[in-house]
């Protein structure tokens, strides 16, 4: 094809849909003049974007490669993907089979990218080296897509970090299990349709089964609305969910591959990563949705009302089109991957009527345990893309990865390795089983990523994988190889416990705070002029402090801090912490005053004999006297048992029986040992706050876990510790 030279007019992908103009255009960075394509793929068959750059390629290859490292041919790399000829993934599989080295070079148009064979140096890269990897390769088109470029998905350091920090606590296993709720019901949906269908043909097309159920799943728990995709294939959210990734379009699939593999040509011709139509509806469904729920004040416990919570505890959370972003992510990356892992997952057990048996008997057995197939019941059952950012030297070689360079990783590659899995094409559960789990090599099985940038929902707790014939999920064994993996999971649960800290600690600070018409609105920020925090320690310690200085400048904020820190260094010993780190916003640092604040005039004055009878005897002090104080008070009652103050107060039987002990005529204790968690939870929270005056520290979702966290329990105990002995003092006729 001969190209049009000298070519003035410009259009984006879209604008040429929209002129019904089937022309593509693309700037070549060798040539000044701008050349017109009637095809995109054409763009690769153009002997001078290929051929010419052929000499570039072997010199940067000869110069960079270590000794028998391949000497790739770009033409064959970038005109096979585009032109649909083959998958990403079969792709990436080829280049992975072409050597047995740790690495192999490769070319996307004139871009050098590698691709990781080995499984240590991949831990390196998403683990052990992550400083020098965080971005992923994809555009993140900030001037053309406004929803999408938020995606956390898309987006670059340090703003990935930011978000990713902000959106974890909406997926904690305490709040998917509330959800899963939502997930049952459209489950039942399911097995109605199915019924229906199966009376009238044999023959059910589970694909599109799948489909719409993950379509179903996420409408109801992302947007808040029914789908209902069951009753009304051709439903708006089933049409938008098919228009989203449609791989026979030409154009979606140009464009998408454009954003994964040449962000130039993506940006070039201004490409939206997720359809426009589609975008436009899903953030105007949800902003309506918000909208509604905020006026209608009604609660689905849904991703809706966990997002509203989130944003009413913390005003600095998430806006517009930032929050938008995240549920158009939620729905466009749940939906197809979800029920094409459905759909696969079907036709093997199909293909596999043993394996069929014995999965079906487990579910049997297991869900008879827990009322039918639930979060609980599943729970049970046991039968990537990224660029350096800095130049990275390759551990053990004298290969310099340069700074911007792709980096791939061949999952499907490593998943079909049979070095890894033996006979990998066979359907065989039992490779995951307890049995053969850990002798799987790490970091050769990473269905959802690995490392601070996996899959979001993985991390968060909630276990898809393990709701197989078995469970699969690797045992993290105590070894050298896997610390820092480990590592990071552990400041993942450290930095959920400080957002449920935050909660906590601003309730407890605005029931003194609210007396004087003041309150915290963002414990990290509201403090730091200094002005709330004196006025704060006046009121709960009773003492005149020092005058706030009105002064805005930073100098001003720093005098009035020292003034708290002068009047608490009289009560209590304060190390490591200056008036800057309050002024600056240092978390850590500003949950660790007010918990050191919470010991001195919440817990000192709790204390308790061991032997109640003898004056004589040991006497415990704050968390050991409240902690006796409980197993005293709630002794007796079935369900509870106090060991400390985190698993134990899961039920939420704890916190009734402590009302009951004290007021046993608001309510009728026995019924609620046949009650959910949360149900209980929520019982005696509404109990104390409105018939106690005991303030609602708490958030049921946030006990209603393996590991709640235990300085917001003891906050909350205390509390209720406080109110009673009062009331024992009122009714005993003390002052």
């Amino acid at each position: 094809m001969n190209p049009i030279g000298n070519c003035v007019k410009f259009l984006s992908l879209e604008a040429m849909e929209t002129e019904n103009l089937k022309l593509y255009s693309f700037i070549l960075s060798t040539s000044p003049f701008l050349l017109v394509f009637a095809d995109p793929c054409e763009i690769l068959r153009f002997p001078r974007v290929t051929e010419s750059k052929v000499a570039i390629h072997e010199r940067y290859f000869l110069k960079k490669k270590p000794p028998g490292f391949p000497l790739p041919n770009p033409r064959s790399h970038t005109e096979r993907i585009f032109l649909k000829e083959k998958a990403l993934g079969i792709f990436f599989s080829d280049l992975y089979n072409k050597t047995m080295k740790p690495f192999i070079g490769f070319f996307i148009l004139d871009k050098p990218c590698l691709l990781l064979r080995d499984p240590q140096l991949i831990k390196k890269v998403l683990i052990s080296d992550f400083q020098h990897f965080y971005d992923r390769n994809i555009l993140n088109n900030k001037r053309d897509d406004p929803i999408s470029t938020h995606m956390l998905f898309l987006l670059k350091n340090p703003e990935w970090k930011d978000i990713r920090g902000k959106i974890t606590p909406v997926f904690s296993s305490s709040k998917i299990k509330i959800m899963s709720r939502l997930i049952e019901d459209v489950g039942q949906e399911m097995v109605d349709y199915l019924e229906k269908t199966a009376m009238i043909d044999s023959t059910v097309d589970m694909k599109d089964v799948s489909l719409r159920f993950t379509v179903d799943v996420i409408s109801t728990a992302v947007f808040g609305v029914n789908a209902y995709s069951f009753q009304n294939a051709n439903s708006k959210f089933n049409e938008i969910a098919q228009k989203l990734f449609n791989w026979d379009d030409t154009l979606t699939a140009f464009r998408i591959r454009c954003y994964f593999l040449t962000p130039m040509i993506a940006k070039l011709f201004r490409m939206k990563f997720i359809n426009p139509h589609c975008a436009s509806f899903l953030k105007k469904s949800f902003l309506e949705i918000m909208d509604s729920r905020i006026a209608s004040k009604v609660s689905r416990n849904d991703l809706i009302d966990i997002l509203l919570q989130l944003k009413s505890n913390d005003k600095q959370f998430m806006d517009g089109d930032k929050l938008v972003a995240q549920a158009v992510m939620f729905f466009a990356a749940g939906f197809e991957t979800s029920s094409s892992t459905m759909a696969f997952a079907l036709h093997e057990l199909a293909q596999h009527p043993d394996i069929q048996n014995k999965l079906r008997h487990e579910i049997d057995l297991i869900s008879g345990k827990h009322d039918g197939i639930n979060y609980d019941s599943l729970k049970e059952m046991e039968y990537l893309d990224i660029k350096t950012v800095t130049d990275y030297n390759i551990p053990g070689t004298d290969v310099v990865i340069e700074k911007d360079t792709p980096v791939f990783i061949p999952i499907l590659a490593l998943h079909n390795d049979p070095r890894y899995f033996a006979n990998p094409e066979v359907f065989d559960p039992e490779r995951f089983s307890k049995t053969n789990v850990n002798n799987i090599e790490h970091f050769v099985y990473m269905p959802f990523g690995e490392g601070p940038r996996n899959c979001i929902v993985d991390l968060m707790g909630f276990e898809p994988r393990a709701h197989t014939s078995v469970q699969y999920r690797t045992k993290i064994t105590e070894t050298n190889h896997v610390q820092k993996y480990e590592q990071g999971r552990i400041h993942f649960l450290q930095e959920e416990r400080l957002h449920i800290q935050k909660k906590t600690f601003t309730k407890w600070m605005n029931t003194f705070l609210q007396k004087v018409g003041m309150e915290v609105d963002d414990l990290f920020v509201d403090l730091a002029d200094g002005k709330k925090l004196l006025k704060f320690l006046e009121i709960i310690s009773g003492e005149k402090l020092a005058k706030p200085n009105n002064g805005k400048f930073r100098v001003h904020k720093i005098e009035n801090v020292n003034k708290s820190f002068a009047f608490l260094h009289t009560k209590v010993r304060l190390e490591s912490i200056g008036a800057e780190d309050i002024v600056d916003g240092n978390s850590r640092l500003i949950l660790g005053l007010i918990w050191t604040i919470l010991l001195r005039f919440h817990f000192q004055d709790i204390e308790t004999y061991v032997d109640e009878e003898n004056e004589n005897s040991e006497k415990k002090f704050a968390k050991d006297a409240l902690l006796l104080w409980v197993q005293r008070e709630t002794h007796g009652y079935p369900g509870v048992e106090i060991r400390d103050f985190s698993s134990s107060w899961r039920t939420g039987l704890g916190f009734n029986a402590l009302i009951h002990a004290h007021c046993p005529d608001l309510f009728d204790y026995q019924p609620l040992l046949n009650n959910k968690n949360i149900d209980n939870l929520n019982h005696a929270f509404d109990i104390a706050n409105n018939e106690l005056g005991i303030p609602r520290l708490l958030d049921a979702e946030d006990i209603d876990n393996s590991r709640p966290d235990e300085k917001s329990i003891m906050v909350y105990v205390a509390s209720y510790y406080t109110k009673m002995k009062k009331n024992q003092v009122l009714a005993s006729g003390g002052s």
